[in-house]
C-alpha cells in the first residue's frame, strides 16, 4: 500500500526530528534550562506523533488483513 510507505517516511522524520530535539535540549541543559526544556518537550511530541502514525498503519494494515 502506497499510503502505508507514506506514513513510514513521515514516522522517521518525526523520530529524526525528536533525535535532533533531544540533541538539542542535551547541549542546552546546563546552560539554559528552560530553553532544554522546550526542547525535550517537543521531542516528545514529534515521538507523540510518531506513535499516532505508527497505530494508524496498524490499523491499515488490520483492515487489508480482514
Amino acid at each position: 500500500m502506497r499510503i502505508i510507505k507514506k506514513i513510514a517516511q513521515q514516522m522517521k522524520e518525526e523520530i529524526a526530528t525528536a533525535k535532533e530535539y533531544a540533541k538539542l535540549a542535551t547541549h542546552y541543559k546546563t546552560e539554559q534550562p528552560t530553553l532544554a526544556k522546550i526542547y525535550y518537550d517537543s521531542a516528545n511530541d514529534e515521538l507523540t506523533h510518531a506513535d499516532k502514525l505508527h497505530a494508524e498503519v496498524v490499523k491499515l494494515i488490520e483492515k487489508q488483513r480482514a
